[in-house]
């Protein structure tokens, strides 16, 4: 949540407008662990700046297409969060990344009750969850999964229809192909017709 509020340059401690996205002191935090700074509770090292190759240690915003094929802002990142979502380590049901649970204030709240952080893998696909979000880790499907077996049934069944249909009208058709009909009429001694019947050959 943004409050999309206006300040003076000089009370943020800005020289200048920033040409790029900025946020205030309540809205930089990270969307994922809650972290309120950049580094989201790691130090600085050597190593991380030589892979940063002159980058300014900074927050990471993600974008997502919009409606007119543009971008548009998506979410706000801490570096540690950044580097493990881009891998995919993160739950897709929490969002928050795997050994950060507790680094920022949003997992601090999800995880403070938590002695031991538990994993579980979906039997279909394998793909790790928090224990916690998942309910019963022992017996659990993830919600991608089930969405994609819920769209096979309903294409199954789907052609199941279709199929029938076509076969019912091929029947019909083969019918009227292969059999000729013939009218027969009665009368009465009067000499008027008192009915049709009709027989297939």
């Amino acid at each position: 949540m943004f409050l999309f509020s206006s300040y003076h340059i000089y009370c943020v401690g800005l020289k200048e407008i920033p040409s790029g996205r900025w946020h205030c002191v309540e809205c930089s935090l990270c969307s994922l662990c809650g972290a309120t700074e950049p580094m989201g509770g790691e130090e600085i090292t050597e190593e991380l700046l030589a892979k940063r190759k002159g980058k300014q240690i900074d927050w990471v915003f993600e974008y997502k297409p919009g409606a007119t094929g543009g971008k548009v802002y998506s979410h706000t990142l801490c570096i540690p969060c950044h580097r493990l979502w881009k891998k995919g380590q993160f739950c897709p049901e929490c969002n928050i990344c795997f050994g950060r649970e507790k680094s920022g204030g949003r997992g601090n709240e999800v995880f403070s009750k938590v002695a031991e952080v538990e994993y579980a893998n979906c039997w279909v696909c394998q793909r790790t969850h928090h224990a916690i979000c998942v309910g019963d880790p022992n017996r659990f499907i993830c919600l991608a999964c089930q969405q994609k077996t819920q769209a096979k049934c309903v294409g199954l069944a789907g052609n199941v229809t279709t199929v029938t249909t076509e076969m019912t009208a091929h029947q019909n058709a083969s019918f009227s192909a292969n059999t000729s009909a013939s009218t027969s009429f009665t009368y009465t001694r009067s000499g008027r017709r008192a009915g049709a019947v009709q027989t297939y050959a």
